[in-house]
């Protein structure tokens, strides 16, 4: 009789560990990564079944709500708001883990003169030689005018990039307004130039002007996750190989996943 039954339990255990329900799994993300992840996602859901919504703000933005515990499953930012959301118990323990670093580059429009940005004396030369520079307002918690408006200190010129500064309004990138023509050169990441057609870069600001530590990007679970399996799923795949290949051919250096 035992052997008999085997078959039919055989088929019950396999009924049982079928894969579990799809999930909507709902991603708050530093706006870095606009027109980059979007694709990754489509491909997620493809091969997992469950459904990503996602909404880019700034990381600063990201930091805000996930403090406040708005509901969601995993956040996206830079790797040091994520350890402190971490610590006040925002992002469940164990769960953040690097998806790639960024950098800071000196961007102009598509057919002008590209400055030599590759020294500190050379940088401050061309911020000096441009009538109007673009860059996220510092004041919204965006990393790159955070640390621009840290550089220009840092170089005496803050008077005079007071009166060329123009920030792009909420939901826009300092590129899109070298691209229009609103202003002669902007400072962003590498991969807000690569998406926006009509503008090129000159290059990277000098490394000792670069901040890695700032420009780690990380994803966590947020402890508010109603969908805590999924959550650590997506991240699994936004570590793995597919992902990070689609992040490097933006212009990011891919993660390590620690």
């Amino acid at each position: 009789m035992i052997v008999r039954f085997v078959p039919w339990l055989l088929i019950l255990v396999s009924m049982g560990s079928q894969a579990a329900p799809a999930a909507e799994i709902k991603v708050l993300s530093a706006n870095v990564f606009t027109g980059v992840l979007d694709g990754v996602f489509s491909d997620f859901e493809r091969s997992s079944g469950h459904k990503v919504v996602f909404e880019y703000v700034t990381a600063g933005k990201v930091r805000e709500r996930v403090q406040a515990d708005e509901a969601g499953d995993v956040a996206i930012a830079t790797r040091a708001i994520l350890e402190d959301l971490e610590k006040r118990h925002k992002i469940a323990g164990g769960t953040t883990l690097n998806l790639a670093r960024s950098a800071v580059a000196f961007v102009v429009r598509k057919g002008a003169d590209k400055p030599d940005v590759g020294s500190v004396d050379a940088f401050r030369r061309a911020l000096l030689a441009v009538n109007s520079i673009s860059y996220p307002d510092p004041a919204r918690g965006g990393a790159t005018g955070i640390l621009f408006t840290t550089i220009v200190k840092n170089l005496d010129l803050v008077e005079e990039m007071k009166a060329k500064a123009k920030f792009p309004p909420p939901g826009h990138f300092a590129v899109e307004l070298v691209a229009n023509g609103e202003a002669d050169a902007a400072i962003a990441q590498p991969m807000e130039a690569l998406l926006q057609p009509g503008v090129e870069i000159a290059g990277l600001l000098p490394g000792e002007l670069q901040s890695p530590a700032n420009f780690t990007f990380a994803a966590g679970v947020m402890t508010r996750t109603s969908e805590p399996d999924a959550a650590r799923s997506l991240i699994g795949y936004l570590t793995g190989p597919s992902a990070q290949s689609v992040l490097k051919s933006k212009g990011m250096e891919a993660g390590k996943g620690e």
